[in-house]
């Protein structure tokens, strides 16, 4: 070989090695989850907070909800892992979101967060409600800086992930059931609905090491409504056939026989909880999450939300009640409580499930 061959030769070797590099050092995408969004925060402008500790978080849950308890299922893994927040600031009326439509990676070993702010579009029916709309992702930590673009958009959230469901930590959103209803159920008649945080946890058992994993009990609303017999604040855990018929018979007064039959005592367990006669209407009860703080602990959360000081309603005595369907789980099952005021809004579309959803206002729960 000549020597302009060999130059030709180590010219070639050196090229080869830079695209293999190259190659290398080509980064995915960091995967990303909403893991809360809602309608109803004390953030008072237009917002986006990064956080990338306990303590930050605690000072942002302080800032936004008047709280710094978080109520995720999982202690946050900070070194693998950071939150960031996007708030709209307070809006006059109803059909205002925001929600991250995608992350990608940017040079230098940063990432760049595209995310919509959806207003009303002309002619939507909307309502003349304060609302302040947030939602919160969590992402694998990026080494570089995170940066934004922004866009204003008419889509409404559950459409556009509808359309483009997010997958990440093992997690996809939205979520379907058997049926093919998402969690975020559009509600029937365009009726007013009751908008409160929903919360979706992703898996990450991948996040943690052995000792310390605990995975997350799964659950759901099973049924909830305004009328029962119990008048005072009653919780029950219920985990066979012949305790669930007892409860029912005591709670609606209706025959043990009357009791549904299509709860999987085998893997499944109840858990029913009233909060007592009220002497309007209005309040509602919902769990808002299942944790276990501890390996032999479960605490379940749950919230009493009751109408706004002003808010016009029914002068009728209720005795708000919620059960959810849940994992077997072991251990000590204990309740914690929050009280909220509610913001009614309307919702848009209409219900195809048939109710199978177990949409708040689509009836009947599965």
């Amino acid at each position: 070989m000549n020597r302009i061959g060999k130059a030709l030769f180590v010219l070639l070797i050196l090229a080869t090695a830079m695209v293999a590099s190259a190659q290398i050092s080509v980064r995915r995408a960091p995967e990303w989850f909403p893991v809360d969004y809602g309608y109803d925060s004390q953030v008072s402008s237009e917002r986006r907070f990064v956080i990338q500790n306990q303590t930050e978080y605690e000072d942002y849950l302080q800032t936004a909800f008047g709280r710094r308890r978080s109520h995720l299922r999982f202690d946050i893994p900070w070194d693998r892992v950071m939150l960031v927040a996007f708030h709209v600031g307070p809006t006059l009326n109803t059909g205002y979101e925001v929600y991250v439509e995608s992350i990608q990676v940017a040079i230098p070993n940063g990432v760049t967060i595209n995310y919509a702010h959806k207003n009303p579009y002309f002619g939507e029916p909307t309502q003349m409600v304060r609302t302040s709309p947030y939602m919160i992702v969590m992402l694998e930590r990026p080494s570089g800086q995170v940066g934004f673009i922004k866009k204003l958009t008419t889509v409404p959230m559950d459409t556009y992930y509808g359309r483009n469901p997010i997958r990440g930590f093992g997690c996809t959103y939205p979520a379907y059931n058997s049926w093919g209803c998402p969690h975020s159920c559009a509600c029937c008649n365009n009726e007013p609905r009751l908008l409160y945080t929903e919360v979706y946890y992703p898996n990450l058992s991948n996040y943690f090491s052995g000792a310390t994993a605990m995975p997350a009990i799964q659950w759901r609303t099973y049924k909830d409504g305004g009328f029962s017999k119990h008048n005072e604040l009653h919780t029950r855990i219920i985990n066979n056939e012949a305790e669930w018929q007892s409860y029912w018979s005591k709670a609606f007064g209706e025959s043990p026989s009357q009791a549904p039959r299509d709860i999987q005592w085998g893997k499944e367990m109840a858990v029913a909880i009233h909060v007592g006669e009220m002497r309007a209407g209005g309040t509602k009860v919902y769990v808002e999450s299942i944790s276990r703080p501890r390996p032999h602990d479960v605490v379940v959360s749950y919230v009493v939300s009751s109408p706004a000081p002003g808010t016009p309603v029914a002068q009728v005595i209720s005795q708000p009640w919620v059960i959810i369907r849940m994992d077997r789980s072991a251990g000590n099952i204990s309740f914690a409580r929050r009280n909220v005021s509610q913001r009614v809004i309307p919702g848009g579309g209409n219900c195809n499930c048939g109710g199978k959803c177990g949409c708040k206002c689509c009836g009947r729960g599965q």
